[in-house]
């Protein structure tokens, strides 16, 4: 890793694509096509590095801690670049792609709620809900939109909907009480 940190990211870049080519293990080998991407970006060469990116997030399970990880990267190199558009539209490609994925409709409604778009992001919530409507974590979100948009009701409804599903915890009844006496 001496030589990425080296003045001469040009030859950096040459040899940890060698080395993406030559290695057998899945894991090292997108190791070093993530580090291939980190020299590009230095390079200036900013969306080769996210095809690069990308081509690895499709050969990850989507569940796995390895994809959330290229996606925190991508998703950090496309906000500090300020392209918060194009980040969504990544985002809204992949889970086209995929039909459904709680990570990338999670990072949607939180970009989405950056933006100022609440009810893009409730309609999104709403519709991945009645593709997964056992996914605690999505139902949590649209409670959260929810009472974020004064529809507390629906709130209360998504709520009784957790309980009925057996997915209800403790904590969720507690908040579920606040939200009553609110």
């Amino acid at each position: 890793m001496a030589l990425r940190n080296a003045d001469l990211p040009e030859q950096a870049l040459t040899r940890f694509q060698r080395l993406a080519e030559e290695l057998d293990d899945p894991w090292r080998r997108n190791q070093a096509r993530l580090a291939t991407a980190d020299l590009k970006r230095q390079l200036g060469q900013n969306r080769q590095a996210l095809a690069d990116e990308e081509s690895i997030l499709d050969e990850l399970d989507p569940d796995s801690w390895q994809a959330r990880q290229v996606l925190d990267r991508i998703e950090d190199a496309l906000l500090k670049a300020g392209q918060t558009d194009d980040l969504l539209q990544l985002l809204n490609q992949r889970l086209e792609r995929s039909g459904y994925q709680a990570e990338i409709v999670q990072r949607i409604v939180r970009l989405l709620r950056l933006r100022n778009r609440s009810a893009e992001a409730l309609q999104l919530l709403e519709q991945q809900l009645t593709a997964a409507p056992q996914d605690r974590s999505l139902r949590l979100l649209l409670i959260d939109e929810y009472t974020r948009s004064g529809r507390n009701a629906d709130a209360v409804e998504q709520y009784r909907s957790l309980e009925s599903a057996g997915l209800l915890r403790p904590a969720d009844r507690e908040a579920w009480g606040r939200l009553l006496l609110s």
